[in-house]
């Protein structure tokens, strides 16, 4: 699962936050849950010398690799 932070987080584009192996033959689905912590959706502040949470809308993309993503959702916050 890759996390997109809102623009002004000035994060890299997709970041990994969650990952698990789920083998499926053709045709065939399956439901998979991946759990993120608030520390998934924040950043280190170096000022500060703590974590931060930008405000604003993080995507959520799901795929075999960050080219091939054939999920996508926001989480507003």
């Amino acid at each position: 699962m890759y996390l997109h932070f809102p623009v002004r987080a000035e994060e890299p584009p997709s970041v990994l936050r969650g990952f698990t192996d789920v083998d499926l033959q053709p045709g065939e689905s399956q439901t998979v849950s991946i759990t993120l912590s608030r520390y998934d959706l924040s950043m280190w502040d170096v000022t500060s010398q703590s974590w931060m949470r930008a405000r604003g809308t993080y995507s959520v993309s799901v795929g075999a690799s960050s080219r091939d993503l054939r999920l996508k959702g926001d989480i507003p916050l």
